[in-house]
């Protein structure tokens, strides 16, 4: 049986050796395999091939295992791809151009694994690529003068092959140091002095570029004491190692020996030939002067480097955010913890700080809408940082400050930061005016161009200001108040315009300063009565007036404007003068001895009445005028009112009775008013005046005539007692006769004599008609209507008599035919209700009444037409009525808000345009006033002035003008995903708009993951995240590759897995559709700093510091 499976085992091992496979086998195994020792190593780019042959001895393999290390002889670790593979080679895809690894082969059965194979190297390379990063086994060497240097070997990471080498300046023979342009070392034994150093750049060059590394070498001569000397402060981290060692600055001879007093922080090491410190603090240690002394045989010296050590974790924190702003702005601050390096540091518990310094009209927020306050905000443990968010309503500058709530360890003191805020956009008016004016005052009004703040804030285009006021508010365009305006402008560029204004009554008006786009302004000023300045008649005499009668006459203070009684401030006196052969009295009967020729209005009132006598018409002419006059000396211009005095003698006799129709009378005796009419006739004096009574010493009579064929005068209202003459008695001063006739006329005048006056008589016009009906007259009537609206038409039959259009009665119930020569109809009762197409005067009556409704305008025109029905004698002419209907005007009753843009709407970037529009029905239709309408929204929705979203709207309303159905003005945004209802209230129903809001694309890229890593061991998890511009967390909506790469001096290399044995493939990442992250794991390969770059497409990259210790 052993030699069955040793046949087998030969004929497999020659397939293997081949490029075949090691079969598995299990039959008979007792041992785990012999040490291979055929490996074999091939570099390439960015990888190497190793190659084995089976052991030709011992146990059969199954599987072999391939391990590495960057030391030549231990610290082998698998290299994740080639772990227990049951082929004869494999290839480790995770090397780095530049580096050199040592690789050994383990085979393995089921009874355990060989000994280590051979040890094979490789170094892979990018062919294609200049050198990588240069380092020398001894950065900054000191060579003793005339003594055999340790040969200084260059390394390099990464990069392509190195062709050739060079060093600037040469190292000639003179020096004793030698300098291979083949392999870049140097050895030798120097020759000359350098002390100090000197600074060599050395350089690697292929076909595709170059790379360089300094190096500063120091020849000190042996026998000669060292000197020393270090720069600077150094703060570190306890378990943070150094970036770049603490290097000092050597002279003299090469030391021996270095010494620290007192000793190094733990973890820092002191090198005892250079002097140099490095290592990893892990403890802390309070800033201080450590003393180094330098020694070789010949002497000593001493030299001082102040070093401390914080303790690991955040200690300061900083406010990060804008530092210039608007006051419509909701400024985002985050409040981040550090180290003491600035590196973002999480806090290991939940700690509150506590938020101040907002300034005037400022405060902090919890919200990007800037809605919730708060005072404090936590940094949960775990974490590093917290956003919150400030507005200031205000522009000025103030210091936003962040301090502990509660203290830990280690302090992390307080954070300040510097803002300054300035004014937004235009979005409403400011109106300054005077608190208080008088009547006559003009008074400046400033329109200031206001943010949605109160700040002032310069216009952004020109602006045309409607201005208004309240009461009389006028506005003027001049200090004097002569030239009214209705409007301002103001320029772009400037924030504040002037105008003047007055107000001529008493009280309080508001001022108004609107515009389109823009909210409106208002301001108020009260108006008191300026001081008396003028003195007028405010109620004279009824003129003319007969002479000695007693006439009162009211004197009052105003101001100079003559606007408003104003009461005096100390007694005034006011002197009257004009008075012809009158006077002036101071009591209401004008009796002798109270005559004045001044009054005194008295202080704090306002008005003096006073009374004028004029005894005789003395007048050359009676009646002419008398100019009488009141004036305060001082004020300026008098008051003056005009009388005219009659002699109250009886000179004509006149009527005030006008022309008249009446119907003939048939019989002697007329029984009704329609056919006896009454004249009156007056006695009046030479200004027409009815003179008193009482100056009618004796009747007057006057002949009566005229009055046409068939006329009669009568004494009586029933004329049946004639007369020829009409008389005025005496102790009265009208006379009445009555007329009647029993003919018909045209336009006759009845006339009267003067009665023995010193004047004339008079006549009057009158008409007699037949009162026989004979037509007909509208009494209630329409002409233009709308449509489907009830109508009332009311007639009256009347007689011929044009003049009085006297109503005459039918004798017999009498019917009229209605027509409108269109699609009306006519109805007997007041709701149209009832259609009939005739209507009835009743016997004994004289009108009647019916109803019209007409349901369409097409046609609109039509006739309605009253007329007998049946022949009558005489015959009553037909009655018509022209019309025209039209639809209704209609009448808003709901109102549409609509938005520009209203779909593909994006959360915290889409603004849209609010626009509000009046309807009836689904029909756009004009307001009949001015409607006013407020706005809100739900989640999260806010509204502005602008079409950026920056100008905060308050109020959120907007005014759809008089005889216009629609009105724009107001922009909406929000910050959240979902749907937003916009709703309205007003005098009309509001149509509530839902509009909705998708998530905004990501824009940016952060990452997240350690910032310290060991060389060689730590495998960092890091996390990338997708973020919009307001840094919140977005989906993608496609996969979404990433590329990761590094820059700087430590080299690191990327995985896709948590163990860091995969290559991360082509150093890419996937952010899958639907999500916001992704994952990759890195490790350093070399100590030093390096930067993380994560960038992709239409993404902003990020960059994330890491060191490798």
């Amino acid at each position: 049986m052993r030699i069955f499976f040793l046949l087998v085992f030969l004929l497999l091992s020659s397939c293997t050796q081949n490029g075949g496979y090691a079969p598995s086998l299990s039959g008979d195994i007792t041992a785990p395999p012999d040490a291979l020792m055929s490996l074999s190593a091939t570099a390439g780019d960015s990888s190497i091939t190793l190659n084995w042959l089976a052991p030709d001895s011992g146990a059969l393999a199954s599987t072999y295992t391939v391990m590495r290390s960057q030391v030549s002889g231990s610290g082998y670790l698998n290299v994740g791809a080639c772990v227990q593979v049951a082929t004869l080679s494999c290839t480790d895809s995770s090397a780095l151009n530049g580096t050199t690894y040592y690789y050994i082969v383990r085979a393995n059965n089921i009874l355990g694994s060989s000994p280590n194979s051979n040890e094979v190297s490789a170094t892979p390379t990018n062919a294609t690529s200049a050198p990588g990063s240069i380092y020398y086994s001894n950065s900054s060497p000191t060579y003793i003068f005339n003594a055999a240097i340790t040969a200084n070997t260059p390394n390099t990471i990464g990069g392509g092959p190195i062709l050739s080498w060079s060093i600037s300046p040469s190292l000639s023979a003179a020096t004793g140091l030698d300098f291979s342009t083949s392999t870049g070392v140097i050895s030798g034994t120097p020759t000359i002095m350098s002390d100090p150093g000197v600074n060599y750049t050395i350089t690697a060059t292929n076909s595709y570029g170059t790379s360089t590394v300094n190096m500063v070498i120091r020849v000190s001569v042996a026998g000669v004491a060292p000197t020393i000397s270090y720069s600077g402060t150094y703060t570190y981290q306890a378990g943070q190692a150094l970036s770049s060692p603490i290097t000092p600055t050597l002279g003299g001879g090469t030391p021996t020996s270095c010494l620290s007093s007192p000793a190094l922080p733990t973890g820092l090491v002191l090198n005892s030939t250079t002097c140099v410190i490095s290592g990893t603090p892990t403890a802390t240690a309070a800033q201080q002067l450590f003393t180094i002394t330098a020694s070789n045989s010949a002497g000593s010296a001493n030299a001082t480097v102040n070093v401390g050590v914080l303790a690991a974790g955040a200690n300061n924190i900083v406010i990060l955010g804008v530092g210039n702003f608007t006051t419509a702005a909701c400024a985002v601050f985050n409040l981040t913890t550090r180290d003491a390096f600035g590196n973002s540091t999480d806090v290991s518990a939940n700690t509150t700080f506590n938020l101040s310094g907002a300034g005037s009209n400022g405060d902090f927020y919890s919200d990007s809408g800037c809605t919730s306050s708060i005072s404090s905000v936590d940094i949960a443990s775990g974490n590093s940082s917290i956003a919150f968010y400030y507005r200031k309503t205000t522009t000025g500058s103030t210091s936003l400050l962040a301090t502990l709530s509660s203290p830990v360890n280690p302090a992390l003191g307080s954070a300040s930061r510097n803002v300054t805020v300035a004014a937004s956009t235009p979005a409403k008016y400011g109106v300054v005016v005077a608190a208080t004016g008088t009547t006559i005052s003009c008074n400046l009004v400033t329109i200031n161009v206001l943010d949605s703040s109160d700040n002032a804030v310069n216009a952004t285009s020109g602006l045309t200001v409607g201005l208004s006021g309240t009461g009389s508010a006028v506005f003027y365009s001049d200090a004097g108040c002569s030239a009214s305006v209705s409007n301002l402008s103001i320029s772009a560029g400037s924030n504040s315009g002037t105008r003047y204004m007055r107000k001529t009554s008493v009280g309080t008006s508001t001022l108004t300063a609107s515009s389109v786009g823009m909210a409106s302004g208002t301001g108020s000023i009260t108006i008191s009565v300026a001081p008396a300045q003028r003195v007028v008649f405010s109620t004279v005499a009824t003129v003319p007036y007969a002479s000695s009668t007693c006439q009162a006459y009211t004197l009052q203070s105003r101001d100079s404007l003559s606007n408003n009684a104003s009461a005096v401030s100390a007694d005034t006196t006011v002197n009257l003068s004009g008075v012809s052969d009158g006077s002036f009295y101071s009591n209401a009967t004008c009796t002798a001895g109270n005559e004045i020729t001044s009054a005194t209005i008295t202080n704090g009132t306002s008005s003096r009445v006073v009374y004028y006598l004029k005894p005789t018409s003395t007048a050359a002419v009676p009646g002419s005028n008398i100019v009488l006059t009141a004036a305060v000396t001082g004020w300026t211009p008098d008051a003056t009112t005009s009388v005219s005095v009659s002699s109250g003698t009886a000179i004509n006799l006149r009527t005030a009775n006008a022309a008249v129709g009446i119907a003939v009378s048939t019989a002697t005796a007329v029984a009704t008013a329609s056919k006896c009419l009454l004249t009156t006739v007056r006695a009046q004096d030479e200004l027409n005046v009815l003179v008193p009574a009482a100056n009618i010493g004796s009747s007057i009579t006057a002949d009566l005539s005229g009055g046409g064929a068939g006329a009669q005068f009568w004494s009586n209202s029933s004329c049946t007692t004639p007369i020829t003459a009409v008389t005025i008695n005496a102790g009265a001063n009208t006379g009445n006769f009555y007329y009647s006739s029993t003919s018909t006329t045209s336009v006759v005048p009845i006339t009267w004599t003067n009665g023995g006056l010193s004047g004339t008589g008079s006549s009057r016009n009158v008409t007699v008609t037949s009162g026989v009906p004979s037509r007909m007259t509208w009494t209630t009537t329409s002409s233009n209507f709308n449509i489907n609206s009830c109508r009332t038409y009311t007639f009256n039959v009347r007689d011929p008599n044009t003049v009085t259009a006297i109503g005459t009665t039918v004798s017999s119930a009498t019917d009229f035919d209605l027509t409108d020569g269109s699609d009306g109809i006519f109805y007997s009762t007041a709701g149209c209700s009832n259609p009939i197409s005739t209507v009835q005067v009743a016997s004994g009556a004289q009108a009647a009444t019916f109803y019209y409704r007409k349901a369409t305008a097409t046609p609109p025109a039509a006739t309605i037409s009253v007329a007998l029905q049946s022949p009558v004698n005489p015959p009553i002419t037909t009655l018509t009525q022209a019309l025209t209907v039209t639809n209704p005007t209609p009448v808003p009753d709901n109102i549409l808000i609509s938005a520009a843009p209203s779909s593909s709407l994006v959360a915290t970037q889409s603004c849209s345009l609010l626009t509000l529009q009046s309807r009836n029905g689904t029909t756009p239709t004009n307001v009949t006033s001015n409607s006013t309408y407020t706005l809100s929204g739900t989640n999260g929705a806010n509204f502005y002035y602008d079409s950026g979203c920056t100008a905060v709207a308050s109020p959120t309303s907007l005014t759809i003008l008089n005889a216009t159905n629609s009105i724009s003005g107001l922009y909406v945004k929000t910050a959240n995903v979902g749907s937003v209802t916009i709703s309205g209230t007003g005098s009309l129903t509001v149509n509530d708009l839902v509009l909705s809001y998708s998530a905004p694309p990501p824009t940016l890229l952060t990452l997240s993951g350690p910032i310290l890593m060991n060389a060689g061991s730590t495998c960092g998890n890091y996390t990338i995240t997708t973020q919009d511009a307001a840094g919140i967390d977005r989906n993608v909506s496609a996969n979404t590759d990433i590329t990761v790469a590094s820059t700087g001096a430590a080299v690191v290399q990327f995985y896709s897995d948590a163990a860091c044995t995969t290559a991360l493939p082509s150093n890419q990442v996937t952010v899958n559709s639907g999500s916001s992250t992704a994952n990759f794991y890195a490790k350093g390969n070399s100590a030093g700093s390096a930067e993380i770059q994560v960038s992709g497409t239409g993404l902003t990259s990020a960059t994330y510091s890491v060191t490798i210790q």
